[in-house]
């Protein structure tokens, strides 16, 4: 499966809203292919952005639990929570190289924030 930015931020957003932890299936309103959303729920967990629980059930995920954001998530989504502020950063990444490491997003997000409130580097 490819890694879909765009999911694992909404997927991100529902997390920091949630007033406890949440399962693979609490996430299914963002995206109808359970497989691919607990693929980016691990995929969360798995880069420090969020402490969880993943079940691998004969080759496939099988359960997600979400307990909480870390501070990288928090610091990703305080980047990443303004809808105009991640549409100009996706829109600069996918106009110069298209995909792209995690770290690259959070550092365009950085710089367009930074523009946004006058600050120019």
């Amino acid at each position: 499966m490819k890694r879909d930015m765009d999911m694992i931020r909404d997927i991100m957003l529902q997390l920091r809203d949630a007033s406890g932890p949440i399962s693979g299936e609490q996430l299914l309103p963002i995206h109808e292919d359970r497989a691919l959303v607990h693929y980016h729920a691990w995929l969360i967990i798995d880069a420090g952005l969020a402490e969880g629980t993943v079940a691998d059930c004969m080759g496939g995920t099988c359960f997600v639990s979400v307990r909480r954001l870390t501070w990288q998530g928090q610091d990703f989504l305080a980047a990443a929570s303004d809808r105009t502020t991640w549409e100009e950063a996706v829109s600069r990444i996918k106009a110069t190289t298209g995909e792209v490491t995690f770290q690259v997003p959070v550092k365009v997000l950085s710089e367009v924030a930074l523009n946004t409130i006058g600050v120019h580097r």
